[in-house]
């Protein structure tokens, strides 16, 4: 098993996030097409996200 060195975290996180704001502009500009407030959205989201990781 090879232990990841800076460099590949670092890669992994730039990839991570680069692929999390894409799905935030996603969200925003889908939220604006239906007339939903984004920051409710997110909110719900990230509320069903943390129940769902309590029930494990």
């Amino acid at each position: 098993m090879k232990i990841p060195t800076f460099q590949d975290t670092f890669n992994r996180y730039v990839e991570w996030s680069i692929e999390h704001e894409e799905i935030h502009r996603e969200l925003l500009a889908y939220c604006r097409k239906l007339g939903h407030d984004y920051d409710e959205v997110v909110e719900h989201i990230s509320a069903e996200v943390e129940a769902n990781r309590s029930a494990r």
